[in-house]
């Protein structure tokens, strides 16, 4: 199993959140086509950002801070969330090649 990502938004607190995987992936597709209620092509651009935001954190999450509920958090809470999250994975995408590159120097 790949370890959940940490990380912490100031003023709500410590998360951690499972990896993109492809199961994540077509939960995250399934979720979002859900949220959206209809076609995509027939939702506004402000519900498809809200959709996208929200089914990403739906799936990813796996633990927050005590009392935070994603159905019931302010809206810019879930963006500051959405931003950290991508940072932390950007972070360990930036560890795994720079990882990669010293096994593939050593060879």
């Amino acid at each position: 199993m790949i370890a959940p990502l940490s990380f912490t938004v100031p003023s709500l607190g410590a998360f951690q959140a499972a990896q993109r995987t492809m199961g994540t992936q077509i939960r995250i597709e399934q979720a979002y086509r859900k949220a959206l209620g209809g076609s995509e092509d027939e939702a506004p651009e402000s519900l498809r950002l809200i959709a996208a935001v929200q089914s990403q954190l739906s799936v990813l999450l796996v633990q927050s801070p005590e009392g935070f509920v994603l159905d019931e958090a302010h809206i810019n809470d879930c963006y500051n969330i959405y931003a950290a999250l991508r940072a932390e994975e950007d972070r360990f995408r930036e560890g795994v090649a720079e990882q990669r590159q010293k096994a593939g120097e050593g060879t």
